[in-house]
């Protein structure tokens, strides 16, 4: 086969719609320095199946999956270099690209604080409706921690801000983002959009559980650049998210495993008619040396915390019982 100029491979079959030689095979290594990650598998012979190597990861999903009343998308990434896990249920192929609102907010934070934009302990006041720019609620003042629990708009349009359309961008697709069809204006109100997950932001499950592994393995890192404080406050953000009293996924919580991650509510399908609530959950467990990260979306449902988590949930008690 002959490859085009632009790096596909002419006929090639396609993946949830990316060109499957385009998808990039990284194994990481984690704090143990023996849990390998497989972030995604690259076929460079036939066709990447949505099945896992291992048939209980695969099985739990598809019991779990069943039981879903909406259409839902599950990807499953088990950290021990097994094949991803990607099930739907009702979901067509162009529903599966949705806007994942506040689940990326952990990533902005890294890449603040990795362009050094972000200090560690730093806080914002957050004034809710009034002013600029505007919060679903009023959070007071809230540092990184607090703005990650509650998803604090406020907050991610100030690091938004400050990191510029660009970074953002830039940052999103050096997590395994997609690129965009066309450019986008290095405008305040475009980095406030695309750094929060809207418009011209869009997912699929597999490739959100990509870029989680790839930022639990940075926040994890002993070598990384960003330091360690930095660090930990995402990680801690992450945590509160499930478990603090403010936190928008109680629903996750459980007295089986702790849970960390971020909800997220988008109002889009990418080429579709109308709003559509897409709302997502991505948790990773357990929280102190992440063994699996499941990635949920549901469509046409309220919430994250309320839709996704609780599937999210259920996934993981059944992955480590």
């Amino acid at each position: 086969m002959n490859e085009t100029s632009a790096g596909q491979v002419q006929g090639a079959k396609t993946i949830h719609g990316v060109p499957y030689n385009l998808l990039t095979s990284r194994i990481l290594r984690m704090r143990s320095g023996v849990v390998t990650l497989l972030a995604l598998l690259c076929c460079s012979v036939g066709l990447l199946h949505a099945q896992s190597s291992d048939p209980n990861v695969q099985s739990i999903v598809n019991a779990v999956i069943d039981t879903c009343s909406r259409p839902t998308s599950i990807a499953v990434l088990k950290l021990d270099g097994s094949r991803p896990v990607v099930a739907s249920r009702n979901v067509r192929p162009t529903e599966k690209f949705s806007e994942p609102g506040s689940s990326v907010k952990p990533i902005l934070a890294w890449l603040a604080a990795s362009k050094d934009v972000l200090s560690a302990g730093e806080s914002i006041v957050c004034t809710g409706t009034t002013g600029e720019p505007r919060c679903f609620a009023n959070h007071g003042r809230v540092d990184l921690r607090k703005a990650l629990a509650t998803s604090c708009n406020a907050f991610a349009f100030e690091l938004a801000g400050r990191l510029g359309a660009d970074n953002v961008v830039q940052g999103f697709v050096n997590f395994g983002f997609p690129r965009l069809d066309t450019a986008l204006p290095n405008t305040l109100q475009a980095a406030w959009s695309y750094g929060t997950g809207h418009h011209p932001c869009y997912l699929e499950p597999a490739q959100l559980v990509s870029a989680y592994a790839r930022l639990i393995d940075s926040l994890f890192s002993e070598s990384s650049t960003v330091n360690a404080t930095l660090r930990e406050e995402i990680l801690d953000g992450m945590r509160l998210v499930v478990e603090g009293a403010e936190g928008t996924a109680p629903l996750a919580r459980n007295d089986r495993v702790t849970i960390a991650g971020k909800t997220g509510t988008g109002v889009g399908v990418k080429g579709g008619a109308g709003e559509r609530t897409s709302s997502w959950f991505v948790g990773y467990a357990p929280v102190d040396r992440p063994r699996y990260i499941v990635v949920v979306s549901v469509l046409d449902g309220t919430n994250g915390g309320t839709d996704a988590a609780p599937i999210a949930r259920e996934v993981l008690i059944r992955l480590l019982k």
